[in-house]
């Protein structure tokens, strides 16, 4: 697979940007995204965007070493191989100083339903990031309480599911 992604600030508060994953054997796009944001998370920031992805199987790894759910440094959520065609409006906001919301909505054109919901508090807790989040994917609804060490953001310990164990 080639990965390509772009990102353009023509402004402080305007990024635009894109990634396309093209499968090189086939000659086929796998998966694209585009969208634009507009704003700054420290204060309000809105992003709109529109991800389109095929139905091949893909490896679980790219080249850069990341996942299909992330290749991109993004958490994007269409995870499902089927072909799919999302809109995904995503609003953060500030709080207070040491909190910041979030609401994101994902739209399924093929389905022609709201294919995921997701509504996040998340605290500053000096060392610590803590977030309380509802979500709601395939009519099923989660609460979850997440805990992040800010100098190790991507580091995590999986406690449910078929595989426990600490992960990067």
């Amino acid at each position: 697979d080639f990965v390509t992604r772009v990102r353009i600030r023509p402004r402080p508060d305007v990024t635009l940007w894109g990634t396309v994953v093209a499968n090189m054997d086939r000659g086929a796009l796998d998966r694209v995204q585009i969208g634009a944001g507009f704003g700054t998370p420290d204060r309000l920031r809105l992003d709109i965007s529109y991800l389109y992805q095929n139905d091949a199987i893909q490896d679980s790894l790219f080249a850069m070493g990341s996942t299909l759910a992330d290749e991109a440094g993004e958490n994007v959520t269409a995870l499902a191989l089927d072909e799919n065609h999302y809109l995904n409006l995503a609003l953060a906001f500030r709080i207070t100083d040491k909190m910041r919301g979030d609401i994101r909505y994902e739209y399924d054109f093929i389905e022609n339903d709201l294919a995921r919901q997701v509504y996040q508090v998340t605290r500053d807790l000096h060392c610590w990031m803590g977030a309380l989040r509802l979500e709601e994917e395939d009519h099923e609804t989660t609460i979850q309480l997440l805990l992040w060490l800010k100098a190790f953001p991507r580091l995590g310990v999986d406690a449910g599911g078929s595989e426990s164990g600490l992960s990067m």
